[in-house]
């Protein structure tokens, strides 16, 4: 298997109006009708990943998660941190039974999951980068 990044997550200062501005440019579809307020993404295509986007931390900047999908979390962790990064969250069960991890590399906050990530292992998360993105030519 390979390591597919299956998620993004945008965290943000102001969640509403980041949702305004990505339905508003892209089209994409913003459905926080559910109890933590999380608001799942849909970019309306069935190419690339669909996301969310979660309010920022208090102590944290504006940031981008990327959620990577790997057979072994543990083992990844270590190899990881064996090349520099910080485990934020160490692997974790969640009730639902999947197993979560956080890293923090230099630049970039990275979450490792086995199958779908659980909302509740959400609000733990910290960074300190700006949100990018980059638009790319759709392909035909």
């Amino acid at each position: 298997m390979g390591n597919p990044v299956t998620q993004f997550q945008i965290l943000s200062k102001t969640p509403e109006e980041t949702a305004r501005f990505y339905a508003s440019v892209f089209g994409w579809t913003v459905d926080a009708n559910n109890a933590m307020g999380y608001r799942r993404v849909s970019t309306g295509s069935d190419q690339g990943i669909q996301g969310g986007i979660w309010p920022a931390p208090p102590q944290a900047s504006n940031f981008v998660q990327l959620f990577i999908t790997v057979d072994d979390v543990k083992g990844c962790v270590k190899k990881a941190e064996e090349m520099g990064a910080k485990t934020t969250i160490p692997p974790t069960v969640l009730p639902e039974g999947d197993e979560l991890a956080v890293l923090q590399t230099e630049k970039m906050v990275n979450a490792l999951n086995v199958d779908e990530l659980a909302a509740s292992a959400k609000k733990y998360l910290t960074g300190e980068n700006l949100i990018e993105f980059e638009l790319l030519p759709e392909k035909k």
